[in-house]
């Protein structure tokens, strides 16, 4: 062979690879960028979107088109299903909005981005303590290149926080167009999106933006849903012991969102989601129930400030839904019914507290409308319920304590100087 025709031939080969290349990643669409429609079976389930939904979902509300919208962090991502029954005919089609990791700030701004291309009915917006939990600068924190860029998102919004509009976002689109398309991470994402299909292991976004939460069940058959608690609680102690050195929370934001939606014409529903009783004992134990307590009574009032009335529905607390045992260790079988760790509570739970929401059937001991007047009375219900709590159960109470004293003295050893006594609601430990 002549060089004229090797080169004409390895000429045609890596033409015909990026050819097919293009076709793989348009075909499959592993993020939703492109918008290409989903095949029940084959690209329909996407594991990599779920991974990127700062990405994915700035595509996706979009083409949706949605009645209803869904803000809140990783537990709305999980625990409210748009597909659910409890949706009325006219609050559909549902987009869950969430973002995991999403404070109020950012679930302001990807819902300013939704309402300059869509015109939503309802949003309903899902508030959690930990969410609102603000911390200040770290300079020794440093993302991987992967991880910020799966972060990063104000640049491909269609609005810059102050509502005008963003100049970046058509530069943006197209650097997310190109990465979707021509990127070895997007080929790569293709070929696992072909081959996970149907897993009820994985995690996968839905064309309605939900995240399926299949990593749940496959940790809770593979080593039990005791270690699911476990790391969870071990991953929040340390934060929340970090965070106790400044004890700030961020609110504002969340009446922000309500005059923005009800600016669009959109009615607003606001609900406190509900944490297992494990999560409200780590609270207790750090002598954090204080501050809970008066971040729902901020919440309240701002609520109240931001303009037509809103209905604010209180899930939390020591209802029958989140004081379910935790499994023993070991103990491969066992699954909770409503919640699948301390702060992540499961579809079946988020149907009820839709039903309850929305008016139509559902359980009288699930949740209450509230408003700030009734708060004060909420609080000494609250600790009445945790003192007997507490009382009966003695092991899940030390657990949790063994857990606190470790990431309490692992910041002493860290940060010698931030270890000042700190008053703990904890008479039972």
């Amino acid at each position: 062979m002549t060089m004229g025709r090797f080169l004409r031939v390895w000429a045609v080969c890596l033409v015909g690879f990026a050819v097919a290349t293009v076709c793989l990643t348009v075909g499959v669409d592993p993020y939703g960028v492109l918008g290409t429609p989903r095949i029940t079976g084959l690209t329909a389930d996407k594991a990599a979107a779920a991974d990127w939904p700062r990405l994915t979902k700035a595509y996706m509300v979009e083409r949706v088109q949605p009645a209803t919208i869904l803000l809140g962090s990783s537990n709305v991502d999980v625990g409210m299903d748009p597909t659910s029954a409890a949706w009325p005919a006219a609050a559909r089609p549902v987009f869950n909005l969430a973002i995991d990791g999403a404070g109020p700030q950012t679930q302001f701004e990807y819902l300013q981005h939704a309402l300059a291309t869509t015109a939503p009915k309802l949003v309903v917006m899902g508030l959690s303590f930990e969410d609102a939990l603000t911390y200040p600068p770290n300079p020794a924190r440093r993302l991987s290149a992967d991880n910020a860029a799966q972060w990063a998102y104000q640049a491909r919004l269609r609005t810059l926080p102050d509502g005008t509009t963003n100049p970046e976002h058509g530069w943006a689109r197209l650097k997310d167009l190109v990465f979707a398309t021509f990127s070895l991470k997007a080929v790569r994402d293709s070929v696992l999106t072909l081959m996970g299909q149907r897993d009820r292991f994985a995690n996968y976004q839905t064309a309605l933006g939900q995240n399926s939460g299949g990593k749940f069940l496959r940790w809770t058959q593979s080593e039990g849903q005791y270690s699911l608690f476990l790391d969870k609680d071990r991953q929040k102690v340390r934060e929340f012991v970090s965070w106790r050195r400044t004890a700030m929370t961020s609110v504002s934001p969340v009446g922000d969102t309500i005059r923005l939606a009800q600016r669009h014409g959109a009615r607003v529903v606001v609900f406190f989601m509900p944490s297992h009783v494990e999560e409200l004992e780590l609270w207790r134990q750090l002598g954090m129930t204080s501050h809970y307590q008066a971040w729902k009574a901020e919440v309240a009032a701002v609520v109240e400030a931001a303009g037509n009335p809103v209905p604010l529905w209180d899930f939390s607390g020591f209802s029958p839904y989140v004081t379910e045992a935790v499994p023993a260790a070991g103990d491969l079988k066992t699954m909770l019914k409503w919640i699948w760790e301390p702060i992540h509570f499961r579809p079946e739970l988020g149907t009820l507290m839709v039903a309850r929401m929305l008016g139509e059937a559902g359980p009288a001991d699930l949740g209450v409308q509230v408003t700030a007047a009734d708060l004060p009375g909420r609080v000494a219900a609250y600790d009445a319920a945790q003192r007997a709590w507490v009382a009966g159960h003695p092991d899940d109470v030390g657990r949790v304590a063994v857990l606190v004293d470790a990431a309490e003295r692992n910041a002493c050893r860290a940060s010698p100087g931030s270890c000042v006594a700190v008053g703990r609601e904890t008479a039972a430990r």
